[in-house]
């Protein structure tokens, strides 16, 4: 399948064991952007990102920006998805970032819940959102074992409540940082993770997003990084860098 400029809005994703089709984002390139930063956002408008994410940081300042953007409609006409990443269920934010991004009548398409560990999160979690998609990290030894139990549930969950799982995201240094690991090149340190991730994303008809690529200048490392991520069926790449190059697909950057 061809991931040029044309095709860059939708892909087709078939899942022939139960003879599905989903229709989703294409989210090759993620840019991340802070909440709380109106110039980092309005420059956002100008990059051609597949998805552009607004995080609400730890903070209300960012929250609250984010509504108001969202109110105002910046990116009415802009071709990116436009979502939010709120914080983790257990922290002390997530409950007011939900009330407060979805609180106004325009929406972001997408949430992204980070530090997903047990069905319990995706319970919590579902039970108080409206009709929107959801990406789910996996970032921990925890989150990994439990991974079955999760998609399972969101898969369950979906049929009756607004939100719907649409992929997942593999947190390869938070799980380095659980595992007591240090990640090196290759990866070969999460390689059972990172798999079981892909596994689980075909499974349950969801899209898989890959590690952090932390060699984001080396563009020959970037350019394998991305040969070797589509035929495993993973759709994103992940780097902290303020640009990423618009030749090369499956690349996430932070602002």
């Amino acid at each position: 399948m061809s991931f040029t400029a044309s095709t860059r809005l939708l892909y087709k994703f078939e899942a022939t064991f139960h003879h599905m089709v989903r229709y989703c984002s294409s989210r090759r390139a993620i840019l991340y952007v802070p909440g709380d930063d109106i110039r980092k956002l309005t420059k956002a408008l100008s990059l051609d990102a597949d998805c552009i994410v607004m995080d609400c940081e730890d903070g209300e300042e960012a929250r609250v920006t984010i509504r108001r953007w969202l109110d105002e409609g910046r990116a009415s006409n802009s071709t990116s998805e436009w979502s939010v990443r709120v914080n983790s269920v257990e922290s002390d934010l997530c409950k007011e970032d939900l009330q407060t991004v979805l609180g106004g009548a325009n929406k972001p398409s997408t949430l992204l819940l980070p530090k997903v560990e047990s069905k319990e999160h995706i319970q919590w979690h579902m039970g108080g959102c409206q009709k929107i998609n959801l990406i789910m990290y996996i970032e921990s030894a925890r989150a990994v074992v439990n991974l079955p139990d999760i998609c399972r549930k969101a898969e369950q969950l979906s049929s009756t409540a607004p939100l719907k799982p649409a992929a997942l995201v593999f947190g390869s240094d938070d799980l380095c940082a659980s595992l007591g690991v240090t990640r090196s090149d290759d990866g070969t340190e999460i390689l059972y993770a990172r798999q079981k991730l892909v596994l689980m994303a075909k499974a349950f008809h969801l899209q898989a997003i890959d590690m952090v690529h932390i060699h984001f200048k080396v563009r020959l490392a970037t350019k394998l990084g991305c040969l070797v991520q589509f035929p495993a069926g993973i759709m994103g790449n992940f780097s902290r860098k303020r640009n990423y190059p618009s030749d090369h697909q499956g690349l996430v950057s932070y602002t």
